[in-house]
């Protein structure tokens, strides 16, 4: 048996960042590493953040001045039209007169080939969440265009302040993968991830809800063949444990047999409260709020070192330069005996 055309596309759409493609070239006044460069990035969030967080640098003053220099402006959510749609997380960042747009989701990726038995398995494993990893993925360009395509809106906010930076996003989206690192279609998956990172922000900068704007695709977000799944507040709601809606799920979803079948085989996993008990979004801030912390300890702390390192440096420079300058006044007296005695 082989997967059908459908769950075959649903697969590529949800667990593929897309193929890669010709540099986009952009003006950039002043470069920031792993933020404002001349082409565009793609990459793993997890490797990024690596990056962008180390404090592994000569610059290392002005690495963090330049860093929190990458204000956020607007935030915005967006959804892919669709029974089992796609949905991500847009920042708008402005560093000086550089602007940049950063697209920043979850994606399952999955791994082509296999004989039918396998891609069935896969399938089943991908839906279970266990041990599955996740592809939590960040985009970022200066078109907006580019970043968005076809993808509709969801609900947006302007950032009051400039109050959260490039490095409050890399904070949260870090918190984010770490309390979920296993992708699950019906669980941890993208909407999931969008919603929980929207509201975990808005918590965090203390955005009242009224600043929010809704846009045209707020009624379909968080929903799966019509059937709600993720609240905007990031909590899963869909039931589970009453036959009649799952009933009514498989049912929605018939045409994708493949799916069913490894659903049927899931319910028993899915069924248990403890399978898809999401972290609030609540707690996603306060520990979003601890790792802020603990970054900016670890640039304090590397600070505090290279400085001490450059004050021992430029002691013993100076105690260097003393003994020098010692000898050449020893080897200068030495010189004017000689040439008394002579």
């Amino acid at each position: 048996m082989r997967l059908s055309a459908a769950l075959q596309s649903l697969f590529r759409t949800l667990f593929s960042p897309g193929k890669e493609e010709a540099p986009h070239i952009m003006d950039a006044r002043h470069l920031i590493a792993d933020v404002v460069q001349r082409e565009e990035f793609k990459g793993l969030i997890i490797s990024w953040a690596e990056r962008l967080l180390s404090t592994d640098t000569r610059l290392l003053k002005k690495r963090l001045e330049d860093l929190e220099s990458c204000r956020i402006e607007k935030m915005s959510h967006y959804r892919q039209g669709g029974s089992i749609a796609h949905e991500f997380i847009v920042v708008h960042i402005r560093a000086g007169d550089d602007e940049r747009v950063a697209r920043l989701e979850r994606f399952k990726e999955s791994k082509p080939g296999g004989t039918s038995t396998e891609q069935v398995r896969r399938v089943k494993h991908d839906l279970s969440g266990y041990q599955t990893g996740n592809h939590d993925h960040i985009f970022i360009s200066n078109d907006l265009a580019r970043v968005v395509g076809t993808y509709q809106l969801v609900q947006s906010v302007n950032i009051p302040d400039g109050s959260m930076t490039i490095l409050h996003c890399a904070a949260l989206a870090l918190t984010i993968g770490d309390t979920a690192k296993d992708y699950s279609v019906f669980h941890h998956m993208c909407m999931w991830w969008a919603s929980a990172f929207f509201k975990a922000a808005c918590l965090r900068h203390e955005i009242p809800p009224k600043l929010v704007q809704q846009g045209p695709a707020f009624e379909m977000a968080g929903k799966i063949a019509g059937f709600p799944f993720v609240t905007m507040d990031g909590r899963l709601v869909f039931a589970w444990d009453r036959p009649t809606q799952v009933a009514e799920l498989l049912k929605a979803l018939g045409e994708n047999q493949d799916l069913v079948m490894a659903l049927r085989d899931d319910f028993e996993r899915l069924q248990q409260p403890s399978q898809h008990l999401l972290t609030p979004v609540e707690k996603l801030s306060v520990d979003t709020k601890v790792r802020e912390d603990k970054i900016r300890k670890a640039f304090e702390r590397a600070l505090q070192e290279s400085a001490e390192a450059e004050a021992r440096e430029g002691k013993l420079t100076v105690e260097r330069d003393a003994a020098v300058a010692e000898r050449d006044a020893l080897l200068l007296r030495l010189a004017a005996l000689e040439r008394v005695s002579i």
